[in-house]
């Protein structure tokens, strides 16, 4: 019995939690990771961003301010020296003009103390610059007195020294800043470095804590769903018994209590179906016994599955003996295994058509006739599953045949003599050998003699279709030309053919055949019946064509007419003895029914086929085929 236990690592019961929630609980704690890691990274940007700030903000003013106070100086000094050279006026304008740059400068240095030593650098450099400025009025009262001499003296004694003091004072405060900047750049890249390490760690740990999460997220949701799954296989293999334990409130749970109740009510359906099944399978066995014909059911891979008792008396087994084993082993007959195999192919019905067709067997001391069909089984997915072939047994039939086939024969010979008697007296009365005659007498007499020759070819016919059957008619077969042959077979057509204004078009290729191996006589005959037939069917100003061509080491024939037409499922019927198929609202015509059966029986004593194609109101064509004689062209 499958069970479906909730995980446990929780305090509180997972199982009545549902599906959605412990999903959306997976991606919370997913969610607060990386809230956490990405914190974390925050932080330590802004601790990154503050060693920056102190850089760049603190000390850079103070860097500047020192830099422009150093220009401002020297630009003060070099003002000292054009005067000195007696530029006075613009120098002058240049020195005090530097000067309150530098008191702005020292201003904004002034306001920007961070770092130990700056408020002494500060105050050396403003003491310094007060005594510059003292000094360089000194220098501007020896230089308006009129004593240059005494004003150079002054400037490389007093004045200069006094400016590379100021001067010195402020470039330490620069080295103070700027070495403050080096010792912050270090810290801000240690920084750095520990933001990448610790930033890095707690990435990987939330990852780790992720992953663990997940996979006992995903164990709480698949595992049941992977039980159930197993439940379920296990059920669809026929374990109705199967139960899957519920300890889940949720979907899942759910679902596995509806596969209970499911798998109940399969089995109760199930026990009501094998006990229906049971009782077809008896009345099925029961109907295929019953049969009186022989039957055999054959799976896919032609092994035996059943046969009725007809079928165990005709071969002498017994069906528990030779089930699932090949028909072969069993029953070795072509015909049977040829049938299935076309049937198992083509996936279609194969029937015998027509007594010939039927298959001989010797049963004990008699010889049986059966016609044999076999129908394929398929699935619903057009798998197949089998075949059934029914033997059916004809041979009362055959029997009844040939005992009319030999009555046949025997009245047609017993009429011969007697309607050649009847025939030859009409003759010499028409002929006045015994007497003058009148004219009413005459016409009598024309009738007698047309229905003696009508009833002496319907006679020949039988015998010559009797003795055809019965394998004693002898073909006088050799090499002879199919046109001859044609030219033959119409020529007692040819006044029919004119007064009913039908045109006769024959295909000019027939000349060029190569010679066939045939009965010269029985051909012609068979052109001019299919020939006769087309005139009877096709009306007045229509059409008949007869063509032929090579097809391998056959030549097929084709008579074709622009006729009524024969309904489609009277073209095999057409073929069989006594039979004239007549279409609606057709005017009635002669004949037997004998010519298409004698003609079928012809050309297949010659080895060939002969069917027919027809659509109604648009007429109709006759094929047959015939061997080539040896040594003759086989191009098509």
């Amino acid at each position: 019995m499958s069970r479906l236990r909730p995980d446990k690592w929780f305090s509180f019961p997972i199982g009545a939690i549902s599906l959605r929630w412990k999903i959306l609980s997976g991606y919370l704690v997913i969610a607060g990771l990386l809230l956490i890691t990405g914190g974390w990274a925050i932080y330590n940007f802004i601790k990154l961003n503050q060693a920056i700030k102190d850089i760049m903000v603190a000390s850079y003013r103070s860097v500047v301010a020192s830099q422009n106070m150093v220009e401002a100086l020297e630009k003060q000094d070099r003002a000292a020296l054009l005067l000195l050279f007696g530029e006075s006026r613009d120098s002058l304008k240049t020195f005090l003009a530097n000067q309150q740059d530098f008191s702005k400068w020292y201003t904004i240095a002034e306001g920007n103390i961070t770092y130990r030593g700056e408020p002494e650098s500060l105050a050396r450099i403003k003491n310094g610059y007060s005594a510059y400025l003292r000094l360089f009025e000194d220098f501007k009262a020896l230089y308006r007195a009129g004593d240059p001499a005494a004003a150079r003296r002054f400037y490389l004694t007093r004045l200069m020294p006094r400016y590379q003091q100021v001067k010195r004072a402020i470039h330490q405060l620069l080295d103070i800043n700027q070495n403050h900047m080096v010792t912050a750049d270090e810290r801000a890249k240690k920084d750095a470095q520990k933001a990448i390490y610790s930033t890095t760690l707690v990435s990987i740990l939330a990852l780790v804590l992720a992953l663990i999460f997940g996979y006992k997220i995903a164990a709480i949701i698949i595992k049941p769903t992977l039980r159930l799954t197993e439940g379920a296989k296990r059920i669809g293999e026929g374990q109705l018994d199967e139960r899957i334990a519920v300890e889940t409130r949720d979907e899942i749970g759910r679902l596995a209590e509806e596969f209970n109740r499911m798998t109940a009510r399969l089995k109760e359906y199930d026990q009501n179906n094998i006990d229906r099944l049971i009782t077809e399978r008896r009345r099925a066995d029961a109907i295929v016994r019953s049969i009186p014909d022989p039957l055999i059911v054959v799976d896919a891979g032609y092994r035996i599955i059943a046969l009725n008792s007809a079928a165990e008396k005709v071969f002498g087994v017994q069906e528990k003996q030779v089930k699932n084993a090949h028909i072969l082993e069993v029953i070795n007959h072509k015909a049977i295994f040829g049938i299935l195999k076309e049937c198992a192919v083509n996936r279609l019905p194969v029937k015998a058509s027509g007594m010939e067709a039927a298959w001989t067997l010797q049963v004990g001391d008699a010889l049986r006739y059966y016609l044999l069909e076999a129908t394929p089984v398929e699935d619903k997915e057009g798998n197949l599953l089998g075949m059934v072939v029914f033997m059916g047994d004809v041979t009362h039939l055959k029997e009844v045949d040939q005992i009319k086939s030999d009555f046949v024969s025997a009245a047609s010979h017993e009429f011969r003599t007697p309607l050649t008697s009847i025939a030859m007296s009409a003759g010499l009365l028409l002929n006045r050998t015994v007497g003058e005659v009148n004219g009413r007498q005459e016409q009598l007499l024309q009738v007698i003699r047309e229905d003696c020759n009508r009833l002496t070819h319907l006679v020949s016919e039988l015998l010559d279709l009797s003795r055809m059957e019965s394998g004693k008619l002898e073909l006088a077969k050799e090499p002879s030309r199919l046109a001859d042959i044609v030219a033959a077979s119409l020529r007692p057509l040819q006044g029919q053919l004119a007064e009913r204004g039908i045109a006769l078009e024959l295909d000019p290729e027939l000349q060029d055949l190569p010679s066939i191996m045939a009965d010269a006589s029985r051909i012609a005959w068979v052109f001019n019946n299919l020939v006769s037939n087309a005139l009877r069917y096709t009306a007045k100003g229509g059409k008949i064509g007869i063509k032929a061509r090579v097809e391998g080491s056959w030549v097929r024939v084709a008579v074709s007419d622009t006729g009524v037409g024969i309904a489609k499922e009277n073209l095999t019927r057409i073929f069989e003895k006594f039979v004239q198929v007549q279409n609606k609202n057709e005017t009635p015509v002669g004949g037997a029914g004998l010519g298409l059966a004698l003609s079928k029986e012809i050309v297949e004593k010659h080895g060939g086929k002969i069917w027919a194609e027809s659509e109604l109101g648009k007429g109709s064509a006759f094929y047959f085929t015939i061997p080539v004689a040896e040594g003759q062209g086989t191009n098509s």
